[in-house]
C-alpha cells in the first residue's frame, strides 16, 4: 500500500466518523493550557472517535488529557494507521511495517481484549515482527509492552537483534511477560532475551530462578557470551549459577575457559587465582581479548597475573612470538620483562602488529618502543629510515618514540602511512604537530572538509590562527565533536561554524559534542527548538553543555513546550530522554517541583536518573519531594505501591529518604532501592548521611534469599558489600578492621581511591597488611592496596623490591590521582571541612614519600637496563610513567636530567602541578638547556606551561607571548602568584594588542583562562561589554581572582544583564558564577530564593566575607546543605546571630570554633579555615624537597 493510498484510507475512515467537520493540520507546536484549546476540530473529533470505538477499552482511558497524551505522541502516519485499525476487518492486511512502527506502544494499553485477540490472530509474521521492534526499544509503560508481546508473540528475534538496550524500568518493562511466566528461567528463549537484551531489569531473585543447566547449555552452544549486569549483587547471583553449571574455577579446562572468558569479571580475585595455569595458557588469547572489557582494576590485575602465570617458566627470553603476542597488553607496564624478550621474537610481525594495535597511556608505549629501538640493524633501530609500512605497523605505539625520534621520521613515510596512523593520539600536542608538519597538507587556507577528515586526531596540531585561515565552509561541528581542543582552538571553530550559518549555530549545535563549551551563553539563547531537533522526539541531544548553557537551552524548551503541570501533557519520558544530559543539568528545582504526579512520573524521572551524577543536591531533593507526593513513603500502605520498575527507574534519588521511610517500602523492592542508592553519586552528601545509608545497606544483606542484618557481624565479607556501591565511603575505622580477606580482594582497590581521611585510610592498609602476608612481594597485592601504600613507614616502604613496585607504580599513582579527584568533587560541593587542614598536610607529606619511592624504583630498574651508574639520571620515559607521581621527585633528581631528556619531556613536565621549589629548579633548567627566556619560541611556550611559574615577573616580561594558543596553555594552570598573573596578562596585552584593552575580544577572554585574573580592576572596567558578554561563563569559572577583581567583573555583568539583579534569569546567575561574589551587599540582599538555589557551593565560598553579610536571614534559610557548608569561617564570622542561626539550620557546621570528628577517627577543637586558604597554607607549607 503506498503512502498516498494509506492516507486516503485513513482520511476516508476519519471523515466518515467526523462527518463534515473541517480539518486544517495543526503545526507541531505544543503549549500549556486548557487541552481543548490546543486542538483543532478534526483532532477533537479524532479523540471522540477513539473513545467511542469498540476497539478501545474506555476503562483504560482515564481522561481526555490521557487521550491527548496519546495523540501528542502520534505522528501523522500513525494517525492514519490507527484509522485503519478502527476498521480492522477490512484494512488489517494493508498495514505495512512502516505503519506498525509508527504506532506508539502506549496506544496498545487502551486496546480492548477483542481488538488484541483479533490482531494476534490476523497479523502476518512480518507484521508481528514489526510490532516486536517496538518492544526491543522498551520505551513504553509495562502494560503497553505486555500487550504488544501478547499480540506479536515472544518477540525473541526482534529483541535479540534490536538496536538499543533498554535500561532501568524500561528494561523491567521489556521483561514483563517473560519473567512472570512459570519456570521462566528454564526457558532458553526467555533466558537469552533477559540476559542479553535487558539484564538491567533483572533482580537477584530473578537470577536465582535461572536453571543453571539451561544457562550452561546456552553458553556451550555459543548463544550466550558476555552479560553486562548493572551491579555486583546481580553479578554474584549469576556467578553462583555459573559455578553450579560449570563447577569451581580450579576444575575448568581450556574449553570451559574459552566459553567463560567474557564472564570472568564476575568472579573474585581469589577464585581467579585458583584457575589452572596450563589450561589458562591454552585459552590465553580468549582471556586476553576480554581484558579491555574488565572495568574492575583488581580483577583486571588478577587476569593479567593469570596470563603471565600461563606462560611456560619464568624465562621471558624463551617465550614464543605467539605467547608474547597474547601478552602485549599485560606487559605494557613491565619494562623488566620486555627487556628480557628475545630480539627475533620481538621483531616477529605478529608481535609488532599487536604492539601497534595496543592501547596506551603515559609512558606505556615507550616501554615497547625503547626496546624495539635497541634491536641492532632492525627495521626499528633507526627512525630516520622508517618506511610507511613500519609506521603503519607501529601505529598506536608511535608516541613511544619520543619527540627527538619523531622529529627525524621521513616525511615520505609519514605521508604514505597517513590514512593508517591518523587516529593516533599524543599526550603532547607538539609531538602531534611534528607528525602533522610531515603530512604534506599544505596551507590551511586551501583545506576543505575532506582534508580535515583526513587529518583525524591531528586536527589538534593546528594553531588557532591556522584554524582561522581554513575556509569556514570546510568546518562542521561533526568533524570536531570528540576532539580535545584548547580554548583558543575551540573559540575559533565556533566562530567558523557561526560564519557558516549567518551568525547562528542552527542545527550544527546538535553535532558540537564537547565543543559546545566554547559557545557563548548569548549564542545559546539565539537557537531555536528546531535547531536542537527537539520538535522531533526521535532525536537525542548528544551535546555536553555546561550548567548555565543547559539552563539556557531549557529556557528555550519551556517557551516551546510550556511549563510542566498536571494539564501539560508534553512532558513524556521520550521527550525528556531526547534532552539527554541537558535536562539533568538544566532543570531547575522549580521545574521539577511542577511535574505532574500522574502515572508517567517515574518514567519521566528515569530519563534524569541516567545523569543523576551531574545533578545538584537541590535538584535531587526536589525529585524526592515529588516522589513523596506520589507515594507518601511515610505511610506503609502508600509506599507499598512503589514497584520494582519504579525502583529501577528512580531508586537512585531515594538516598534522601529517612530509614523509616525506606523501611515502608516492600522488602523485595527495598533491596533493589538499596542497590540503586549504592549506584548513585555521593559527592554532595555529608559523611554522616553516607554513613547512615551504609549501615542501612548492611542491615539488608541478601544471603541466599534471606535478608540478614550484618551490622554487627564479626567479619564483614565480600557478599556483605555487594549492594553498597558508593556507600562504601561510609564505612568506619572499626568496620574496616573487620573486613574479611575476600572483601579486601574484591573491594580493596575501591577503598584505596575513596576520599577517606588518614585515620580510615591507614586502617585499610593495616587490615590489608594483616591479610596479605605477601603484600610487599606481590605486585598485584600492591595494586589492590594502591594509594594506601603512602601510609607505610619508611622502612617497610623501602623494603619493597624496586622491580616489583616499578611495574605497578603507574597503577598506584592512578589510585592516588583518583582519590584526589574524588576529594576535589566533595570540596566543590561545600564539604571540604570534612577533611581538615592538618589531615591534608599529613597526606601530602606521605604521598611525596610514596611518589619518591616510585621514582627511585623506576630509576633503579632503568639503571639496571643501561648497566652504567652514570646513566641513572632521570629520563623522559620515567617522568611519563610516573605522571602526577613525578611531583614527588626531589629537586636534586629533577636537576639531574640531561639536556636531551629534558627537552624531549618539556610538554609532559609543563603539564604537571609542581611546587614552588620544583618550579624554580625546572625554570632554571629550561634557561640552561633551551636558552634565555626571550628566545623561547611558540613551540616552547606551548609546552613549558606550569614551569613559567618558576620565573620572576621580570623574566615573564621578556616572554614572546604572541598567540592565544600560548595563553590557553598558560591559563590552564593554577600555579601562578598574583604578580605573575598580572605580568603574564600585561605581556600578552602588549605583545598582541599593543596594550589596548579595548581591542580584547570575547575569544581572547575565553583563551586567557586563569590569566584573566591578571587584569587590574581598571582594565576590567575598560573591557568592551560585548567581549565580556561573550565570555561570561568562562570568566565566571575563574578561581584565582581577588575581591577587587570580583567587584569589577560583577559591575561588568550588571552592565550586560541589567543593573537590577532581580531581573537576571536563572541561567545568568551560574554563568556569572564566582563573580557573584563581587556584587555589593545591597544587590546580594535582593536575590530571590530561586536565584540563590542556582548559586554553586564553590561560588558561595568565593564571596568576600563583608559582602556575604549582605544576605538576609531569610535568604540564608534558602541555602541547601551544600551551600550552607561551603560558607567559610570568615564568612560565618561576618554574620549576625539570626543569620548564623539560619545558616546552621540550613545544615552548616559551625566553623568558627568546632570539634570535628571525622568518620571512624577522632578530632580536636580547632579553627576552621576556608578551603581556598587551606590549600594556600598546605602548598606554602610543603617542605622543600632535597636529597
Amino acid at each position: 500500500m503506498t503512502t498516498n493510498v494509506g492516507q486516503a484510507v485513513g482520511t476516508i475512515i476519519l471523515m466518515t466518523a467526523i462527518s463534515s467537520i473541517s480539518a486544517q493540520p495543526r503545526p507541531p507546536v505544543r503549549l500549556p493550557g486548557n487541552f481543548s484549546d490546543l486542538l483543532n476540530s478534526r483532532e477533537l473529533a479524532f479523540i471522540e472517535l477513539v473513545k467511542n470505538s469498540t476497539y478501545f477499552d474506555l476503562g483504560k482511558v482515564n481522561s481526555k488529557v490521557d487521550s491527548l497524551r496519546i495523540l501528542n505522541r502520534v505522528a501523522p502516519l500513525a494517525q492514519r494507521t490507527i484509522g485503519i485499525l478502527l476498521n480492522l476487518t477490512e484494512q488489517i492486511g494493508d498495514l505495512t511495517p512502516q505503519d506498525l512502527h509508527a504506532i506508539p506502544v502506549d496506544l496498545f494499553r487502551i486496546l480492548s481484549n477483542s481488538a488484541v485477540n483479533f490482531l494476534a490472530n490476523n497479523l502476518t509474521t512480518a507484521q508481528k515482527n514489526a510490532l516486536c521492534q517496538q518492544v526491543a526499544g522498551g520505551k513504553a509503560n509495562p502494560e503497553g509492552l505486555r500487550v504488544v508481546q501478547r499480540v506479536a508473540g515472544a518477540c525473541r528475534d526482534a529483541l535479540l537483534t534490536g538496536g538499543g538496550r533498554p535500561q532501568r524500568g524500561e528494561a523491567r518493562g521489556t521483561l514483563l511477560g517473560l519473567i512472570d511466566q512459570p519456570n521462566w528461567g528454564a526457558n532458553p528463549d526467555n533466558l537469552l532475551i533477559a540476559l542479553t537484551v535487558a539484564p538491567g531489569g533483572l533482580t537477584r531473585d530473578d537470577i536465582r530462578n535461572i536453571n543453571a543447566s539451561v544457562l550452561a547449555d546456552l553458553i556451550r552452544q555459543g548463544n550466550l557470551s558476555a552479560v553486562n549486569l548493572p551491579n555486583p549483587s546481580l553479578g554474584r547471583a549469576l556467578q553462583e549459577k555459573l559455578l553450579s553449571g560449570f563447577g569451581p574455577p580450579n576444575t575448568w579446562d581450556s574449553n570451559t575457559l574459552q566459553l567463560l572468558a567474557p564472564m570472568l569479571h564476575l568472579f573474585n580475585v581469589g577464585q581467579l587465582g585458583t584457575i589452572n595455569a596450563t589450561w589458562a595458557g591454552a585459552a590465553r588469547s580468549y582471556i586476553q581479548q576480554q581484558l579491555p572489557n574488565v572495568q574492575d582494576p583488581a580483577r583486571k590485575a588478577a587476569l593479567r597475573r593469570l596470563l603471565l602465570r600461563s606462560l611456560p617458566g619464568n624465562n621471558a627470553s624463551a617465550w614464543t612470538p605467539n605467547e608474547v603476542k597474547s601478552l602485549v597488553g599485560p606487559l605494557r607496564n613491565a619494562p623488566k620483562v620486555i627487556r628480557q624478550l628475545d630480539d627475533a621474537t620481538l621483531q616477529d610481525p605478529q608481535v609488532v602488529d599487536e604492539i601497534g594495535r595496543g592501547s596506551y597511556s603515559r609512558g606505556q608505549a615507550g616501554n615497547w618502543m625503547k626496546r624495539l629501538l635497541r634491536i641492532p640493524n632492525s627495521n626499528f633501530s633507526s627512525p630516520e629510515n622508517y618506511s610507511s609500512d613500519t609506521l603503519r605497523t607501529l601505529k598506536n605505539a608511535i608516541p613511544g618514540l619520543g619527540r627527538r625520534n619523531i622529529r627525524v621520521l621521513p616525511a615520505s613515510a609519514v605521508q604514505g602511512a597517513w590514512d593508517s596512523i591518523n587516529t593516533v593520539t599524543f599526550g603532547n600536542p607538539e609531538e602531534s604537530r611534528d607528525i602533522y608538519k610531515k603530512g604534506g597538507f599544505g596551507n590551511p587556507s586551501s583545506f576543505n572538509g575532506s582534508t580535515l577528515e583526513r587529518l583525524g586526531s591531528f586536527v589538534v596540531a593546528l594553531r588557532a590562527k591556522e584554524l582561522n585561515d581554513i575556509p569556514h565552509t570546510a568546518i562542521t561541528g561533526k568533524l570536531f565533536k570528540n576532539v580535545k581542543l584548547n580554548r583558543a582552538q575551540g573559540k575559533t571553530i565556533i566562530k567558523k561554524i557561526l560564519a557558516n550559518n549567518n551568525g547562528n549555530l542552527g542545527p550544527e549545535i546538535r553535532d558540537l559534542g564537547v565543543q559546545i563549551q566554547f559557545v557563548s551563553l548569548r549564542q545559546i539563547k539565539n537557537i531555536s527548538i528546531q535547531d536542537l531537533g527537539l520538535d522531533n522526539e526521535t532525536i537525542t541531544l548528544v551535546i555536553v553543555p555546561s550548567r548555565p548553557q543547559a539552563m539556557a537551552i531549557i529556557e528555550i524548551f519551556l517557551l516551546h513546550f510550556g511549563d510542566p503541570s498536571s494539564t501539560n501533557t508534553n512532558y513524556t519520558s521520550s521527550l525528556i530522554t531526547s534532552l539527554g544530559t541537558t535536562a539533568a543539568l538544566g532543570f531547575t528545582e522549580g521545574i521539577i517541583s511542577a511535574l505532574s504526579t500522574d502515572s508517567s512520573l517515574t518514567t519521566i524521572l528515569a530519563a534524569l536518573a541516567e545523569y543523576e551524577h551531574t545533578m545538584t543536591l537541590g535538584q535531587t531533593k526536589s525529585i524526592v519531594a515529588k516522589l513523596k507526593e506520589k507515594f507518601n513513603f511515610t505511610d506503609s500502605s502508600s509506599a507499598s505501591t512503589f514497584s520494582i520498575t519504579d525502583a529501577l527507574n528512580v531508586g537512585k534519588f531515594l538516598k534522601h529518604l529517612s530509614d523509616a521511610e525506606l523501611l515502608n517500602i516492600n522488602e523485595t523492592v527495598r533491596l533493589i532501592v538499596i542497590q540503586q542508592i549504592g549506584n548513585s553519586s555521593m559527592v554532595s552528601r555529608k559523611q554522616s548521611e553516607i554513613r547512615r545509608l551504609f549501615l542501612f545497606a548492611l542491615r539488608h544483606v541478601d544471603i541466599n534469599g534471606t535478608v540478614t542484618d550484618r551490622r554487627n557481624a564479626i567479619s564483614i565479607s565480600s557478599n556483605d558489600l555487594l549492594a553498597v556501591g558508593n556507600l562504601l565511603e561510609g564505612i568506619s575505622k572499626e568496620e574496616i578492621g573487620r573486613l574479611a580477606s575476600d572483601a579486601l580482594q574484591d573491594f580493596g582497590d575501591v577503598l584505596a581511591k575513596l576520599p577517606l581521611e588518614p585515620v580510615r585510610h591507614k586502617e585499610f592498609l593495616y587490615r590489608a597488611y594483616h591479610h596479605f602476608t605477601d603484600l610487599f612481594s606481590n605486585s598485584e597485592r600492591l595494586t589492590t592496596v594502591g594509594c594506601a601504600l603512602q601510609w607505610l613507614n619508611s622502612t617497610d616502604l623501602q623494603s619493597i623490591n624496586a622491580d616489583t613496585i616499578a611495574t605497578v607504580c603507574p597503577d598506584i599513582i592512578d589510585s592516588c590521582v583518583e582519590k584526589d579527584k574524588n576529594l576535589r568533587k566533595r570540596d566543590k560541593n561545600g564539604l571540604s571541612y570534612e577533611v581538615t587542614l592538618s589531615e591534608r598536610y599529613q597526606e601530602r607529606t606521605a604521598r611525596d614519600k610514596l611518589y619518591q619511592k616510585c621514582g627511585d624504583a623506576i630509576s633503579v630498574s632503568s639503571a639496571k637496563r643501561r648497566k652504567r651508574a652514570a646513566a641513572a639520571s632521570l629520563t623522559c620515559d620515567q617522568i611519563k610513567s610516573l605522571g602526577d607521581g613525578a611531583t614527588g621527585l626531589t629537586t636534586t633528581t629533577l636537576d639531574g636530567m640531561v639536556e636531551v631528556e629534558f627537552e624531549d619531556c618539556l610538554g609532559t613536565i609543563g603539564g604537571l602541578a609542581w611546587n614552588s621549589s620544583q618550579l624554580s629548579t625546572l625554570a632554571n633548567k629550561a634557561k640552561t638547556h633551551i636558552g634565555a627566556v626571550n628566545t623561547w619560541n611558540e613551540s616552547v611556550l606551548l609546552q613549558i606551561g606550569s614551569v613559567v611559574g618558576g620565573l620572576t615577573t621580570s623574566e615573564i616580561g621578556q616572554l614572546n607571548i604572541t598567540s592565544n594558543d600560548i595563553m590557553a596553555n598558560l591559563g590552564g594552570h593554577k600555579v601562578f602568584s598574583t604578580s605573575q598573573l598580572t605580568a603574564i596578562f600585561s605581556q600578552w596585552l602588549t605583545t598582541t594588542k599593543g596594550g589596548s584593552i579595548g581591542s580584547v575580544t570575547s575569544s581572547d577572554l575565553v583563551s586567557l583562562g586563569e590569566i584573566g585574573c591578571g587584569m587590574t580592576s581598571g582594565q576590567i572596567a575598560s573591557l568592551p561589554a560585548d567581549s565580556y558578554g561573550g565570555a561570561v561563563t568562562d570568566i565566571g569559572s575563574l578561581t584565582t581572582c581577588e575581591s577587587v577583581q570580583l567587584q569589577a567583573f560583577a559591575e561588568k555583568a550588571k552592565g550586560v544583564y541589567g543593573s537590577d539583579v532581580t531581573t537576571w534569569s536563572l541561567s545568568t546567575i551560574p554563568a556569572v558564577g564566582n563573580m557573584i561574589g563581587g556584587l555589593p551587599k545591597s544587590d546580594l540582599a535582593k536575590l530571590s530564593s530561586s536565584q540563590i538555589a542556582v548559586i554553586s557551593p564553590s561560588s558561595v565560598e568565593q564571596i568576600p566575607p563583608m559582602s556575604f553579610a549582605g544576605f538576609t536571614s531569610s535568604q540564608i534559610s534558602y541555602f541547601n546543605e551544600n551551600q550552607a557548608n561551603a560558607v567559610t569561617s570568615q564568612q560565618q564570622t561576618s554574620l549576625g546571630t539570626d543569620q548564623l542561626n539560619n545558616l546552621l539550620g540550613a545544615g552548616a557546621t559551625n566553623k568558627v570554633i568546632s570539634d570535628t570528628t571525622p568518620p571512624g577517627g577522632s578530632g580536636s577543637a580547632q579553627m576552621k579555615l576556608s578551603f581556598s586558604l587551606l590549600c594556600i597554607v598546605v602548598v606554602s607549607s610543603i617542605l622543600v624537597k632535597s636529597t
